[in-house]
């Protein structure tokens, strides 16, 4: 609710709050809620205060229940009406989403390697998607994903877009891995599931690995000129 003062320099104001709720899915586009703008002041005498018809008050200190503040009184300025229209938009849908990808199988990995696959999930539904990604054994409890890792592991997909997820294979030691990667998105459409991937890596062992620190030996040029040497 918006108030101007008529012949004053107080402008009170208040927040307006539009509730949507339907148990359907719905697309509203411009709908209309008609308003009406006026100016107003106070009569003489009377205390300026700030009034909005969400107030409450008790009628008395005997009395806990809340009952509505009283309108104060107003005159209004009837050359000042205007007939206005907000446009709502607003949408209501259940959850669905597709994802062409049913199954990872990474190729040998060597030890201390990465290995990388993506793929996508597309929300097909008339509202933003929320998801989050984890691992399940092959009896659907929940595990850590080990020498696996999603990213990302959380996030929103907006509406008719897609999420590119990437899945990190790095092995540290010489394993035969496999478990399931799954979703848990909320308010899923009947009839839609929720994903589930097998992924699965195999490492192995490299015959010989070099753990070197790193050295500017060669960038800060600290090399002494000798035989076989070419300078820059």
């Amino acid at each position: 609710m918006l108030r101007s003062l008529v012949g004053s320099e107080m402008c009170i104001r208040d927040r307006i709050t539009a509730t949507f709720s339907t148990d359907e899915p719905t697309i509203l586009v411009a709908e209309e809620i008609p308003y009406t703008f006026q100016t107003f002041c106070y009569p003489d005498q009377v205390e300026v205060q700030e009034w909005s018809s969400s107030m409450t008050i008790k009628p008395s200190e005997l009395e806990d229940e809340l009952v509505p503040a009283p309108e104060p009184t107003l005159d209004l300025d009837p050359d000042s009406r205007t007939d206005k229209a907000l446009l709502l938009q607003a949408a209501a849908d259940y959850l669905s989403f597709s994802c062409e990808t049913t199954q990872i199988e990474m190729k040998p990995t060597a030890m201390f390697q990465k290995r990388c696959h993506k793929f996508e999930i597309k929300n097909e539904s008339q509202i933003r998607l929320p998801f989050a990604l984890g691992w399940q054994d092959s009896c659907g409890q929940a595990m850590s994903g080990g020498s696996f890792s999603v990213s990302p592991a959380s996030g929103e997909i907006s509406v008719g877009g897609i999420a590119q997820i990437e899945v990190l294979f790095e092995p540290f030691e010489v394993e035969q891995t496999e478990m399931y990667l799954v979703s848990n998105i909320p308010n899923l459409k009947q009839g839609v599931e929720q994903l589930r991937i097998a992924v699965a890596g195999n490492s192995t062992r490299p015959w010989c690995y070099f753990e070197l620190e790193p050295s500017d030996y060669i960038t800060a040029d600290r090399r002494e000129p000798g035989p076989g040497t070419v300078e820059p």
